[in-house]
């Protein structure tokens, strides 16, 4: 299946998350929305966006 997007609403980033410090360091990659205090100490490398309207459409149909 594939879908055919209509509309869709940024709301995050996926990337690697630091730890602060005096010499910050990676802890994880992870998935960070945009409203969280650690987007701060992120290193984006992935938007995340919700699909707000959509269709399903076959590959043939394309």
């Amino acid at each position: 299946m594939a879908l055919r997007v209509q509309s869709w609403t940024p709301t995050g980033v996926h990337g690697a998350l630091y730890r602060p410090s005096h010499t910050p360091e990676p802890v994880d990659a992870t998935g960070i929305p945009f409203d969280s205090p650690a987007i701060h100490w992120t290193i984006a490398g992935q938007l995340i966006v919700r699909l707000d309207r959509f269709t399903l459409v076959g590959p043939a149909e394309e």
